[in-house]
Formats: C-alpha cells, sequence, structure tokens
C-alpha cells in the first residue's frame, strides 16, 4: 500500500485512513470469549474531527489493549510506533510494564497481525519488539524494529536530545488521572509530545484513565472541566477550546453482561459510593461529606475566606455551632475587597494566602480540617477541597 501524506509533504505526517485501520481491528474478532458490553473498542472515534481524546472507564473495558492493538495495525500498514506514557519514571520499571502486551500476546494477536511472521512481543530497554521463541522457550529471532516505545512525563527534559519518533503518531498517556500531579504537569506532558510530533499534523493524542477525580487538573488544562462535570456513563462530547482545539471525551458505558454484575456483586456489594466506579453504578468516586445543619445555635464568626481552585470559588465560613468552632463551606460567585483567598496559584493582591496561610485566623480555619470539623453545602463541595488540600500535600 502507498503512503499518503498530509498535503503531500512528508514533514507534515501521513494521512491515514482510519476506516482501513479499524477494519483490520474488526477481522482480529476482540476478546472473542467475553461478552461485548464488557469490551471497549475505538472504532467510534472522531478521528477526522479531534486530535485529543480523553477516555474515561472503570476497569477491564479493555480500552489500553485495544488501543496497543490498534497501534500494532497501524504498524503493520504505516509502520507506526506507539508512544506509551505514564507520569513517572518509577512506572516504567519492568515489575510494572512487563505485561503490557500480556493480553494480545495470549490471545495470539501477534500472529494475526504479521499473518504468522511473528508470535509474540517482547519488552528490551523500554521498547517493544516482534519475536520468536524456540521449543526450548529462549528468543530465537527479534524485530529489527520495535513496534511501541514507553517513556514518561517527568523525565521529558532528558528527551529533547535524543527521542526522535517521525513515526510516533499514536500516543497514550496510560492512568494520566492520579493522586499525584506534578508540578505543571500538563505543560511537561506537552512538551514531551512536542518532541514527540515535531512538526506532524499526524499524531494523535490519547489520554486514559479510570475515572476517579472529578477535580483533575487535566480538566481545566484542558478547558473541558464544566463540561466533564455534568456527564455521565455513556455521555460522548467534543468539545472545542478557547483557541480552537477540538477534545474528544467519553465516559465509556459501564453496561456489563450478567457475568460481570453477577461477579461485582459477589464482591462489591456495599453501600460505600466510593465503589461505584469500580462496578460502575456510579460516574464519579465521590464519597458523602457531612452536610452543614444550621439551628438558632449557629453563629457565623467570620465569612471572608475563601478558596479559589480550579476556576471554583468556595466560601468558608467560621461558626460556632452545636458541634464547636467549625467550618461551613460552600460554593460562592463573587469575592469583595476584604476577602481573603487560599489559592495555589499567583498571590495577585495583599489579602490572598498561599496554600493554607500563615496568619492566627488561617490556623484556626485549617485545624478545623484537621479536627474533620468542615461541614459542606454539597458533596462536590467537599471532593474540590479535598483534591485542593492533595494538590497542597503533594507538591
Amino acid at each position: 500500500m502507498k503512503t499518503k501524506y498530509i498535503d503531500n509533504n512528508p514533514e507534515l505526517g501521513i494521512e491515514y485512513d482510519y476506516k482501513l485501520i479499524m477494519k483490520e481491528i474488526k477481522k482480529l474478532g476482540l476478546y472473542p470469549k467475553r461478552s461485548k458490553s464488557d469490551v471497549w473498542n475505538p472504532s467510534h472515534l472522531p478521528f477526522d474531527k479531534a486530535k485529543w481524546f480523553v477516555l474515561m472507564s472503570i476497569r477491564s473495558k479493555g480500552k489500553t489493549t485495544n488501543l496497543l492493538l490498534m497501534g500494532l495495525i497501524m504498524n503493520k500498514l504505516y509502520g507506526t510506533v506507539t508512544q506509551y506514557i505514564v507520569q513517572s519514571e518509577k512506572l516504567l520499571a519492568p515489575k510494572n510494564t512487563k505485561g503490557l502486551y500480556r493480553v494480545v500476546n495470549e490471545l495470539g494477536y501477534i500472529s494475526k497481525i504479521t499473518e504468522g511472521r511473528w508470535s509474540s512481543i517482547v519488552l528490551k530497554a523500554r521498547r517493544w519488539y516482534y519475536c520468536n521463541y524456540d521449543d526450548s522457550g529462549k528468543i530465537s529471532e527479534m524485530s529489527d524494529d520495535y513496534v511501541c516505545i514507553m517513556s514518561s512525563v517527568d523525565k521529558q527534559e532528558d528527551y529533547k536530545s535524543v527521542l526522535n519518533e517521525p513515526k510516533g503518531d499514536l500516543v497514550i498517556y496510560d492512568e494520566f488521572i492520579r493522586n499525584y500531579y506534578m508540578p505543571n504537569e500538563f505543560i511537561e506532558f506537552s512538551q514531551l509530545f512536542s518532541t514527540i510530533r515535531r512538526i506532524r499534523q499526524s499524531p494523535i493524542i490519547v489520554m486514559l484513565s479510570n475515572t476517579v477525580n472529578l477535580y483533575s487538573p487535566y480538566f481545566n488544562e484542558l478547558e473541558i472541566a464544566d463540561k466533564v462535570r455534568l456527564m455521565n456513563n455513556g455521555d460522548k462530547e467534543l468539545i472545542t477550546s478557547s483557541g480552537g482545539t477540538n477534545i474528544y471525551v467519553e465516559i465509556i458505558d459501564p453496561a456489563q453482561s450478567q457475568a460481570r454484575i453477577k461477579s461485582d456483586r459477589m464482591f462489591f456489594g456495599f453501600k460505600n459510593p466510593l465503589l461505584g466506579a469500580i462496578t460502575g453504578t456510579a460516574t464519579w468516586a465521590l464519597r458523602n461529606f457531612p452536610h452543614i445543619e444550621r439551628n438558632e445555635n449557629t453563629k457565623v464568626l467570620s465569612k471572608n475566606h475563601y478558596i479559589s481552585y480550579q476556576n471554583k470559588l468556595v466560601n468558608l465560613e467560621l461558626v460556632q455551632s452545636d458541634v464547636g468552632l467549625c467550618v461551613h463551606c460552600h460554593w460562592a460567585t463573587k469575592t469583595y475587597e476584604d476577602s481573603i483567598i487560599y489559592t495555589l496559584g499567583d498571590i495577585r493582591r495583599p489579602l490572598d494566602r498561599y496554600k493554607i496561610g500563615y496568619t492566627k485566623m488561617d490556623k484556626v480555619i485549617w485545624t478545623c480540617y484537621k479536627q474533620n470539623k468542615f461541614y459542606y453545602g454539597t458533596n462536590d463541595v467537599g471532593g474540590l477541597i479535598d483534591a485542593y488540600v492533595t494538590e497542597i500535600k503533594m507538591n
């Protein structure tokens, strides 16, 4: 097959025929022993409309494996090399990555894709090569070129002079939502992607995660936060950023086979709402927070403290109530000249406080947090404050 280039210019990259790629994937017969409702595949993604794809789901939907298979098909047709990215270098240790292509190997996809030329795939120096084994279980031959290379966001600076991937057009950032968000992580990831892309227009970025954090900083960085927080299981959105970049977002439908539902019931039939993101009964893993209760004994001592985080504003009211000194937290829409604002961003005015501040009153308020005496108007207010405090602890 003759390779076509964007605007007939090889420097702009390959003009991929995604219909052909999906046709080849369909031929593989993905996960023949599993119900179709238990498996996700990329055939519906709008590759003609977006370059960024944010895909979130409960575990075991097959999204990583099927995208790796897509990468192998692209390699077969075009010589594409999958760029598999994780947050930190420690996640690239062989103990963490040796099983990346396990399902691909076990189901015999390598032989199908390569038409019998290769039977397996092996990891060498953070690169994946096709290979064959002899009767004793040793590698008898290995492909000259690798089909996938792995890298980490935290080492992006080291890659600038050594990473050369002229066909690195499928970029997979796996588990991009984690408990720890590095300082400027989105910028670091973008720098790494820029090193891979160079000036090509052909690459696509696929960001994968279990849906665990409603307030991931990535949602704000990609300018999709407001819409994402309104999405539910099975929803798909094509969102355009202020600068004109299209981002496709999907919360993968957790619809499951009866066998899977029965299995989940055996192990996770509890009331804890945090289990919902595992079983698929809830979109977001939000816990229940203690809610505000007011009566005639509630006395407001201060109401000019705020948290500004991820383009959201929360008012912190210091009150004396039946439980003693505590803080009532609820959404706010504006601040005032005397407002004291806690932030992780730039300090722009004398009353702004970095992180949790430094005055006696700051200490009083945040001691209430440590003593579990924050009470919330809604659960999502609690989720935002938890995300704020987590980022403080991690940085």
